[in-house]
């Protein structure tokens, strides 16, 4: 029955991503992606071992930071992401941190390199992989700001309804509002630093996020190529110095921003406060 498939486009649960966590300390996705979560404190990045060394992460995966806030503290984590690029007519996956796998190995493969990339965090931090319930935790906050705690059921399947069952949403034609608060998005530019921003928001609660989709530097410029290929036509020197800020040391697209749940009454204060 065709109606059985049908998408409900007022149900969120149908727009989450969440399926199950099928490990521990990993949740796989509707599309058969997977994430970890690591839980870290935050060091001095002037001080960092030489001897320390990350994957060279390729297409497929992504990698995200997250300041969860509240007026008790703040809680760090960093997400690790992979989308397994599998074809139909391939019995293994390529987009692999080193050898292809066989499609049927993706979990296992993807549980070991969260734990080895958790390991190789505990270089130069304290760091340890979420599991269960504190992934529930990391993922509700997301949704609510803490407003609703959902307890960990002994089927851990079906995370979209789960964890947003009891969460009230409503769509306007150009804001969102989660339990009756208005929901407010500061993007900062490129690779702004937020430092100073933390105290000027230390009495509101708020999610600050950094997400960089990976390309290693063969993809990286293969899709600049695309993207960039009609750009200053027949004048390449000016092609080569607008390009040159472009793919750099991290090649992916990168997102860096605050995400606010802010009382109707306050909203219009609050945005002028951020704007100036």
């Amino acid at each position: 029955m065709l109606e059985e498939s049908s998408i409900n486009n007022t149900a969120v649960d149908e727009w989450l991503p969440w399926g199950g966590i099928t490990r521990p300390a990993v949740m796989e996705q509707k599309d058969h992606s997977y994430f970890s979560v690591i839980s870290y404190l935050p060091w001095d990045r002037n001080i960092f071992p030489d001897n320390v060394t990350f994957p060279e992460f390729c297409r497929g995966w992504g990698l995200w930071s997250e300041r969860q806030h509240t007026l008790d503290g703040d809680n760090n984590f960093i997400v690790l992401f992979w989308n397994p690029f599998t074809e139909k007519n391939k019995s293994y996956v390529e987009n692999t941190l080193g050898e292809r796998i066989a499609k049927d190995a993706t979990l296992d493969y993807f549980e070991q390199e969260a734990q080895k990339f958790t390991k190789q965090i505990r270089q130069v931090t304290v760091a340890r992989l979420l599991t269960y319930q504190e992934i529930m935790d990391f993922l509700s906050f997301s949704l609510s700001m803490g407003d609703n705690r959902v307890e960990m059921p002994e089927d851990s399947s079906c995370m979209d309804v789960l964890l947003s069952q009891d969460i009230k949403f409503r769509f306007d034609a150009n804001d969102i509002y989660i339990n009756d608060k208005r929901v407010l998005i500061v993007t900062l530019p490129g690779l702004t630093e937020p430092n100073m921003l933390f105290d000027k928001f230390a009495k509101i609660p708020f999610r600050y996020v950094r997400r960089l989709l990976m390309f290693n530097q063969d993809e990286a410029r293969k899709d600049l190529n695309k993207y960039a290929g009609h750009w200053c036509s027949g004048r390449k020197t000016m092609l080569k110095r607008i390009e040159q800020d472009i793919l750099g040391n991290i090649n992916g697209y990168y997102y860096n921003g605050f995400i606010f749940h802010v009382p109707s009454n306050e909203y219009e204060n609050f945005r002028l406060y951020v704007t100036n």
